[in-house]
């Protein structure tokens, strides 16, 4: 089976321009928006400046909207002293009439191998740059073939900081497939070195999500592999 994302009814991109004083920003946010600016939260506490390799993704589900966040995309561009690769963040929103198909097509980028990822993300940043170039036109959004997904332990706290490795990886899309689409407030970050602390205090930022997962590279997660934020959070909130 294939999955093929639907055109958005919002759309953002956050580059640098080619000018001397077009540094770094949301260039661009047209069409129906609602909830770009909890995704912009996110982006500065969760996505931006973190070392790791690992793709920069987020999922939103909040105000019956869907939002979808992947970053870290190399453009062919350069910034204006021609010394540093721009790099392009690229956000989707939905009316949540498309959330099964957004969530079934984000599980499936999480169960890429790198190179299908890198693929993937080639074909996104041809978007972003076309999106750049000319805002009034948006070409196809690029398909995935359909990965399946071998049996793992589940994920049972609703809010969870997880070892960023393949299994955790796939332990996510199960639950994109089976809780999320039920859900009307949920997220999923998967991101670089974020330490659990750095975890801990996105999800105090955002109290309204109620289904909040985050998978990170950060050393001190390897051991552990999965830590229940809910908890810590309660605590932290008391002390």
């Amino acid at each position: 089976m294939t999955y093929k994302l639907i055109l958005p009814d919002g759309v953002a991109l956050h580059t640098a321009g080619e000018k001397r004083d077009q540094e770094y920003g949301w260039f661009i946010e047209k069409g129906d928006i609602e909830i770009l600016d909890t995704i912009k939260n996110l982006h500065r506490s969760l996505l931006r400046d973190v070392g790791g390799e690992s793709p920069r993704l987020a999922i939103l589900v909040q105000k019956q909207r869907l939002g979808f966040f992947i970053g870290d995309m190399s453009s062919p561009r350069r910034d204006y002293y021609g010394n540093r690769i721009i790099q392009d963040t690229l956000y989707l929103e939905y009316k949540d009439k498309s959330k099964v198909n957004v969530l079934n097509y984000v599980a499936n980028l999480l169960l890429c191998s790198n190179e299908q990822y890198e693929k993937i993300r080639e074909d996104f940043t041809r978007f972003a740059e076309s999106l750049y170039k000319q805002p009034d036109e948006l070409p196809d959004l690029p398909s995935l073939t359909e990965t399946s997904i071998q049996d793992c332990k589940e994920i049972t706290s609703d809010k969870s900081a997880l070892y960023n490795n393949s299994l955790n990886r796939q332990r996510c899309a199960i639950y994109l497939r089976e809780k999320a689409v039920k859900s009307d407030s949920f997220c999923c970050v998967v991101t670089g070195r974020v330490s659990v602390e750095r975890c801990e205090q996105a999800v105090l930022e955002n109290k309204d999500i109620k289904e909040f997962l985050i998978l990170t590279l950060a050393s001190e997660m390897e051991k552990k592999g999965e830590i229940p934020l809910d908890k810590i959070s309660w605590k932290i909130k008391w002390l």
